[in-house]
């Protein structure tokens, strides 16, 4: 709900917390692929918007969803 709200009301400074946090809930429940897509729209958006906080969250949980999906060359250079 809340990243539909921030693109009905063109408020792109929410966006890369929202896309972050779907991203996390994706990879919670193991749906890989679409916690790849919004961690990447996340970091795509966090550097217009974001802080630095949210980025390293965002960096770790996509190094989280590489490992699991055993592309490991990835993972690493996200978890550096």
């Amino acid at each position: 709900k809340a990243t539909k709200l921030a693109v009905e009301n063109a408020d792109s400074s929410l966006l890369p917390a929202a896309y972050a946090n779907m991203g996390d809930l994706y990879k919670q429940k193991g749906r890989l692929k679409e916690a790849l897509h919004y961690l990447t729209l996340g970091i795509g958006l966090h550097q217009e918007y974001g802080d630095s906080t949210d980025l390293s969250i965002m960096f770790h949980n996509l190094s989280e969803v590489y490992d699991s999906l055993k592309d490991y060359k990835k993972a690493y250079e996200f978890a550096t």
